[in-house]
This record gives structure tokens, sequence and C-alpha cells, in this order.
């Protein structure tokens, strides 16, 4: 397929408005029609500097680096227990997945899955991942794998012109194992990228996961990142999304409760302004009886900015004593600025405990004007508001260090700088 085909094909597979997941945000409208679609290249030398600006610094010695897509083998340290393999993919035109259907391991070649109830099916940004024949890593943690410091996966994009980036990670949490991960994606390019990243998560039998993404770098990039995950028996995992800068993202979340007992909890903010754009799409399918999720979303929009929140739960049939929370708070600091919010719940079970609920307004100006009348600045007197509305949506994490380090993204955007 020739280059200009190429192209207009991707633009072709992009959902738009007329996609019922995708109604609320037009993808088309932020990326450029120049952008390439070639197979990734190894990037070129990382402006080391540029790079050390953006990246969130913890004390952790454990880091997985990718580099367009590759994995920098030299720069990464892995801790022992942890098992990397590549996969070449295989260039398939369809929305296919490595996980096998019974969600208890990867096959070397994508398949059909039905595990997500055609959530993936629906997901053309899959489709793309696999048509580009992007190279595929399979990230395995041992049986009763224990590591108490985060293995931070931060992912470098870096080109001179406009391109589809591609990412394809398959992580598996083998029984009794307990993981914290801590994800970045940055671009460091000058031209506006289109990065489309897709990561499979199998956590098997009493296994624990926490993998928490923060988005603080400044980019002029289009980023889409999809999760597939399925659960075993007894398993537990916890994702946790900030988003604070950025041109457009899309958060995909597609968890699948497999097996009785297993449980999530999925939680996260945006706090974005200058015309930044922040959609996050939550699909938790409870398909066993005794299984827990929550789902605890709050976002900040001011000068312009945007978002959407959606947050579906399917609770099957056969899935009696199912507990599912959700909830979703939006807080708009401009006229400009505006949010979409959709939840979703479909129950099939008579045996359960499922509640939402979602809110769109301005901050408490009672409580404004009680701060101002202690000597606090309208401006700081709001900010401190705002700071303690997100602040439930990251006191759980299990990092002191790494809550302090949300909490002073936080202070920043917020420009409560001395408040730290």
């Amino acid at each position: 397929m020739k280059a200009i085909k190429q192209v207009d094909y991707l633009f072709d597979l992009l959902p738009g408005p007329k996609t019922e997941n995708w109604k609320y945000t037009n993808i088309k409208k932020f990326l450029t029609k120049d952008v390439l679609l070639e197979k990734n290249e190894k990037a070129d030398d990382v402006d080391g500097k540029k790079l050390k600006k953006n990246i969130i610094s913890i004390n952790s010695p454990y880091l997985i680096l990718f580099e367009n897509g590759l994995l920098n083998k030299k720069k990464s340290i892995v801790p022992s227990g942890v098992i990397i393999k590549k996969i070449e993919s295989v260039k398939k035109e369809n929305h296919s997945l490595h996980i096998n259907p019974k969600g208890s391991g990867f096959s070397n070649k994508p398949k059909d899955s039905f595990l997500f109830k055609n959530g993936e099916k629906l997901d053309n940004l899959l489709k793309i991942n696999n048509l580009c024949n992007t190279p595929t890593y399979v990230v395995e943690f041992e049986p009763g794998f224990v590591c108490d410091e985060y293995i931070k996966i931060t992912s470098v994009f870096q080109s001179r012109r406009s391109r589809l980036n591609q990412q394809r990670i398959l992580f598996m949490a083998h029984p009794k194992s307990n993981v914290k991960i801590l994800e970045q994606n940055i671009d460091l390019s000058e031209c506006s990228n289109f990065n489309n990243s897709v990561s499979e998560i199998i956590c098997l039998q009493k296994s624990c996961l926490e993998h928490v993404i923060i988005d603080s770098a400044k980019q002029n990039s289009v980023s889409v990142k999809s999760f597939f995950v399925t659960q075993q028996e007894k398993s537990h995992s916890s994702f946790y999304n900030f988003s604070l800068a950025g041109k457009m993202s899309r958060n995909n979340y597609h968890v699948n409760l497999n097996e009785p007992q297993a449980s999530t909890n999925l939680s996260g903010f945006s706090c974005i302004k200058n015309k930044s754009h922040i959609d996050n799409f939550i699909n938790v399918i409870h398909s066993a009886p005794n299984c827990k999720s929550s789902q605890l979303f709050k976002n900040i929009y001011k000068e312009g900015s945007s978002g959407v929140f959606f947050g579906g739960i399917f609770v099957d049939k056969n899935s009696q004593k199912t507990k599912a929370f959700q909830q979703n708070n939006n807080i708009l600091l401009s006229d400009s600025s505006s949010v979409n919010a959709i939840p979703k719940l479909e129950i099939f079970a008579d045996d359960v405990e499922c509640s939402h609920g979602c809110t769109i307004g301005q901050p408490d100006f009672d409580a404004v004007f009680y701060l101002q009348s202690r000597g606090l600045r309208k401006e700081d007197a709001i900010s401190i508001l705002n700071f303690a509305f997100l602040n439930e949506t990251f006191k759980n994490l299990s990092s002191k260090e790494l809550e302090g380090v949300v909490r002073n993204l936080v202070l920043k955007q917020l420009n409560l700088k001395n408040y730290s």
C-alpha cells in the first residue's frame, strides 16, 4: 500500500462523532493529515536534559525504557523475577488480541476475543495497532514476585516529522505476585504526532497489581492509551490515571473480572487548561460472582479545556453478589470549558449492590467567601478548594512518596506552590 493510501486508510479507520463511543471526541480535529504511517523506527538520540525535565523522579532503581515503541535494553534496569520477551507481531486487519479466550495466558498470534462484550470490536485504534505490525513485548512477573518499589515504564516518542507511533505491551502477573508500575508517555518531538499504545494485562490467581499513569509533560501530540485487562480468582488491581497536560488524550480501560472474588479500583483526575481535551472511557465487566469494582474520577477544566467521562458497568446474569460503585465529579472554572459525562449501568443479575453518581458544577462560593474572610485571596481560596476536591483520587496510593509527587504536581498546576 502506497504511503498516501495508507494515510487515507488510517483516517478512514479513525472514529468520528458518529461513532457512539467517540461522539464527544473528534480525534480527527486534533490530527494533522500529513501524519506518516510507517513501521516504528529507532528514535534519534534522546535529549537527556529534556527527558530528565519531564520524567517523574521517584526513589526506585527499576526502569523499562521504550523509545518509539522499541525496548532499549541498555538503559533498562529490570528486577529479578521479571522476564521481558519480544514477539514479532503478525500484521492483521482486525480487532484481535493476544489474550486467550479464557483470559489465562497469551498466544503469539493475536486472535478474535470475546472477553470484553464487543468493546474490542468497537475499538478501531486496536485495529490500527494490529495493522501496523508493531513489535510486541511480553512482560512477565514470576509467581510470588514481590517488589516494594515501583517499576517505571517510560515510553519516549521522538521524531522529526509528524508520524504515527505505536506501542504494544503484554503484562502477565503470575499467581501471588505483587506488582507496582509507574507509567509515563513522553513526546519530545517538536512536531505533532499521533501516539497509539495498546496494553493487555492478565492478573492470575491471588495476584495484585497497582498501575499508575501520570501525564504531566507538556506536548503537542495526540495520545490514545488502551488497556484490556482480565482478572482471575481473588486477584486485585488498582488503576490510577492523572492528567495535567496534553493536546488531546484518550484513556480506554476495559476490565473483565473473569473469576469469583476478583476486584478492581479505577481512580483518576484531570486538571487541565489551555484548550486541552481529556477523554476517559471505562468499561468494567462483572463475569463472575462475588466480584467488586469501583470507579472514582474527578476533573477540573479551565481556559477552554474540555473533557469526556464514560463510566460503564456490565453485570452478567451469573454474577450474583456483585458490588459495583461509580462516581464522577466535574468542576468548570471558565465559561468556555465543557464536559460530557455518561454513566452507564447494565445489570442482568438480581442480587447486586450497584450505584453511580455524577455532578457538574462550579466551586462552592460560600466556602470561597469563608476562606476570603480568613484573609485568603479569592484565587487562592478557589485553588485550595479545588485541591481538596482532587485529593480523594490519589490519597490511597500505596506509596507516600508518589502521593507527595502527585500532590506537588497538583499544587503547581493550581498555582499553589507556597502551600506545598
